[in-house]
């Protein structure tokens, strides 16, 4: 009889610990007290916002920009944004296009550049992509006053790939300036649909002069030679 207790007493100690552990965690990460969700719930309720704007099996693919916009907005941010945050959508369209053109391979001011902004550069005072900061701050972002990204100025800075139709959920941007660099490809409907008169954009740049333009552009105000 005395012995009985003892598994009776062992069985529960056991399943506490085992049971919380996961939750433990989860108090332990900036979105919990922040959002007040669980980590699980976080990401699939900015997976829900995000997927307005970026088709969701892009945003599930960890190989694309967006998968990996993504990815650094539910993880790797510092700034552990929540589902309803105001500049949710603008800090992953950002991070999409850092993605989407390369932005480990710019010139500067890319990911963890402790220079950027230094010396003669024209992101004077300004901060590196997908630093902890505000997106505001990020070279070649400017955002108007009540902190909505308002412009896009990222010319000259050894840029690839190509523009993604993100950039067309900014609907408050009226400067898109991206020529002198190596961008290939076509301007996305969705951003010539934000050039005026039918958008805000009064200012769309890119390298679609010449004979052999690097980029398609018919909604373009200005095209620069490659």
């Amino acid at each position: 009889a005395p012995t009985a207790p003892a598994p009776t007493i062992a069985a529960p100690t056991e399943a506490p610990v085992a049971g919380p552990a996961p939750d433990t965690d989860a108090p332990t990460m900036a979105p919990t007290p922040n959002c007040n969700l669980s980590e699980r719930e976080r990401q699939q309720l900015i997976a829900g916002v995000l997927g307005d704007v970026s088709p969701r099996e892009d945003l599930e693919d960890f190989t694309t920009p967006q998968g990996m916009a993504f990815e650094f907005i539910v993880n790797d941010d510092e700034a552990q944004l929540c589902p309803d945050d105001e500049n949710l959508i603008q800090r992953y369209v950002a991070a999409v296009l850092y993605y989407s053109t390369e932005g480990d391979g710019w010139s500067e001011c890319f990911q963890g550049d402790t220079e950027c902004g230094q010396g003669q550069s024209y992101y004077g005072g300004k901060e590196a992509f997908l630093s902890p900061g505000s997106e505001c701050d990020w070279a070649g972002l400017a955002c108007n006053g009540v902190e909505e990204l308002q412009s896009i100025e990222l010319y000259d800075n050894n840029l690839r790939g190509t523009i993604p139709s993100e950039l067309g959920a900014l609907l408050v941007v009226d400067t898109i300036e991206l020529q002198e660099n190596g961008i290939t490809g076509t301007m996305p409907t969705d951003v010539c649909d934000n050039v005026t008169p039918l958008g805000l954009i009064t200012s769309l740049t890119t390298d679609c002069g010449g004979a052999e333009p690097l980029v398609e552009c018919d909604c373009c105000t200005r095209c620069y030679r490659p």
